[in-house]
């Protein structure tokens, strides 16, 4: 099987005899090492997603309980591996861009992948959108509750926000994403967008073009300093 299966092979050759070592697959030990973590941090009464989190954004075990090895485990596997593979959230990613004078929010793309965590591909493609529309700030959805609070979903989009800083050395900030979803039915109803699926298509792109105008529309004084640059 090539690198995308579950299981990688390695042959050699001893005389006449040839056998196989059979190896795991990388992704497969990274999940198995959190579920491990998950069930320990679980039973112990811990909100499992917020502590693993709390471990990947600030990089203190104590975050990880040490029951059945759970802090041991988790140290053996580099945190950025930790960030994708807990990423349980959709296999699309809405992007949109605004115009050169910084008036407008435009819907750009959607940026699809083939199984959910497997972020590096959408990372790889975020970063040549950055590069080539010489993108000087990231505006990443925070899906917050709607009394304000954050969840899971929350924690988990501020250590991709960290991802994407990180990978194209542009600052991102969080822009709250509620009732996002709402103006982009409105929008892809304005559009003649009825059928599910040609809405399932377009969704996510139009609401990333709804968050990054109601940034804009929220912080004049940043767009003004992008201007000034």
């Amino acid at each position: 099987m090539d690198n995308y299966g579950n299981m990688q092979y390695q042959s050699e050759d001893l005389g006449n005899t040839q056998y196989f070592k059979v190896q795991p697959d990388q992704e497969s030990g990274v999940k198995k090492v959190l579920s491990v973590v998950y069930e320990a941090l679980s039973t112990k009464g811990y909100d499992p997603v917020n502590q693993i989190v709390g471990y990947i954004m600030s990089g203190d075990p104590t975050y990880i309980t040490n029951y059945m090895g759970a802090r041991s485990l988790i140290m053996k596997v580099e945190r950025d591996e930790l960030v994708e593979a807990l990423d349980y959230g959709s296999k699309t990613v809405g992007v949109a861009l605004s115009d050169p004078l910084l008036m407008t929010a435009q819907p750009h793309t959607i940026l699809r992948r083939e199984r959910e965590g497997a972020i590096r591909k959408t990372l790889s493609e975020i970063e040549e959108i950055v590069r080539r529309e010489d993108v000087r700030l990231i505006v990443v959805g925070l899906p917050l509750n709607m009394d304000g609070t954050e969840g899971d979903r929350a924690a988990l989009s501020r250590a991709f926000r960290d991802k994407v800083e990180r990978r194209c050395g542009v600052p991102a900030v969080m822009s709250d994403e509620r009732l996002t979803t709402v103006e982009a039915d409105e929008t892809m109803d304005s559009l003649g967008l009825r059928g599910r699926a040609q809405r399932k298509q377009y969704v996510d792109m139009i609401a990333a073009g709804v968050i990054l105008r109601e940034y804009m529309d929220n912080h004049p004084e940043e767009l003004e300093r992008l201007r000034r640059e």
